[in-house]
């Protein structure tokens, strides 16, 4: 039995992989935690820079790490994977490529206002998957 935990660096994406561990271990299942890693877009003095792929790849090493240290703090080892692209389509695919039983992910805690306008990777991950999609508060 396998689960995914997709990560972002926040303290939900730490409660859906704890959350998974305490789910995982009592049934003998793997965790396998994923990043998509994806360049930041952002805003300087009115121009557009888009975060180097270099960059990008060193942040998602860091999540990764992190994520490793915190299953570690609850007894637990992963397997960790780097995912290039939207981070819902691509978690959703990988999902199905191992052969997961389910996903966890964290809810990030956006306002209404804006998850309206851009949706959530949480969101689109339940639509997107294939296998049940725990979406962790």
């Amino acid at each position: 039995m396998k689960f995914i935990v997709a990560v972002d660096g926040s303290d939900e994406s730490d409660d859906a992989l704890r959350y998974a561990v305490s789910l995982a271990e009592p049934l003998g299942a793997g965790i396998e935690v994923v990043h998509a890693i994806t360049p930041e877009i952002y805003s300087d003095n009115g121009r557009v820079l888009i975060e180097d792929m270099s960059d990008a790849e060193a942040r998602a090493d860091s999540v990764l790490a992190d994520a490793e240290k915190v299953a570690g703090e609850n007894g637990f080892d992963v397997k960790t994977e780097s995912l290039y692209g939207d981070a819902a389509e691509e978690v959703a695919k990988y999902a199905d490529e191992i052969g997961a039983e389910a996903v966890f992910v964290g809810h990030r805690g956006v306002s209404t206002e804006y998850e309206d306008v851009v949706g959530s990777v949480a969101q689109e991950l339940v639509r997107k998957a294939s296998v049940p999609v725990t979406v962790v508060r």
